[in-house]
């Protein structure tokens, strides 16, 4: 259960944490943000990975679905 929701986990506390440094200042997080945009697409793309297999969609088209989103 708790692997299931780690990733929106993840995502919402670094989101929470980045937003609040962003509204002190702006220009010193930008390299945070740089830092965790791919840490957001990794974890996109390891969440919908087995989801991917059980719907019998092709990994393979799902990897090129996510680099056209």
């Amino acid at each position: 259960m708790i692997l299931s929701v780690l990733p929106v986990l993840i995502l919402f506390v670094g989101t929470a944490i980045l937003f609040s440094l962003s509204t002190r200042n702006l220009a010193g997080t930008v390299q945070y943000w740089e830092i965790f945009l791919p840490v957001v697409a990794v974890l996109s793309v390891f969440s919908g990975w087995n989801q991917a297999q059980m719907m019998r969609h092709s990994r393979i088209w799902y990897l090129i679905r996510q680099l056209v989103h």
